[in-house]
């Protein structure tokens, strides 16, 4: 199985960019891994898996969701350097495949494998989802998590998690299509210094 979920305090807050997804009254969605699409291209889009080598890309995948999310000053002011992304996109653990369409970056997700403690087995979390508005409902994000669903279980994960806030009608929609709706509550726990 696959799930999807938000994101930790110490990380910015989590987007689906099929809308805006904050913590207080969230939805856990589970996703299949057993349904999982595997299929790297529908027309008139392609998705890949980023790697080390692709940190222009990464970049621009910063400035889609910047854009998606309403903040560019989040994901634009303070872009790591060339080293710390490819440190990133090198890891295993971390997950970020892009959906091009002639070419050009039009959305993506970042994604996180979590190792479990209880048993031999990962989870994965999506981070961020987004795509650019002149591509949305039009499968974008549906693929997107398809690519990520066969990852997971090339990497051995029993599920795909993420949160969408309760308002968030466009991600909830998906999610409800893909897997499994758990009522959960997020709570934000500052880090002391």
């Amino acid at each position: 199985m696959a799930a999807i979920k938000a994101n930790s305090p110490s990380l910015p807050p989590y987007r689906s960019r099929l809308g805006f997804c904050s913590y207080a009254g969230t939805r856990r969605h589970r996703l299949g891994l057993a349904d999982a699409a595997f299929f790297v291209k529908t027309a008139p889009y392609v998705y890949r898996r980023l790697s080390a080598s692709d940190i222009a890309l990464m970049k621009r995948l910063l400035f889609v969701f910047g854009e998606a999310f309403n903040e560019l000053d989040t994901y634009q002011d303070a872009v790591p350097t060339d080293a710390y992304l490819a440190r990133l996109l090198e890891r295993r653990d971390f997950i970020c495949i892009v959906g091009f369409s002639e070419g050009a970056v039009i959305g993506g997700l970042a994604a996180y494998e979590l190792e479990k403690f209880e048993q031999d087995r990962r989870e994965i979390y999506i981070y961020d989802l987004a795509v650019s508005e002149p591509h949305r409902r039009k499968g974008v994000a549906t693929a997107l998590i398809h690519e990520l669903q066969r990852i997971a279980a090339e990497q051995r994960a029993y599920v795909i998690f993420v949160q969408a806030d309760r308002g968030d009608h466009p991600a909830i929609r998906l999610y409800e299509s893909l897997g499994t709706r758990e009522d959960v509550y997020h709570f934000d726990i500052p880090v002391t210094r």
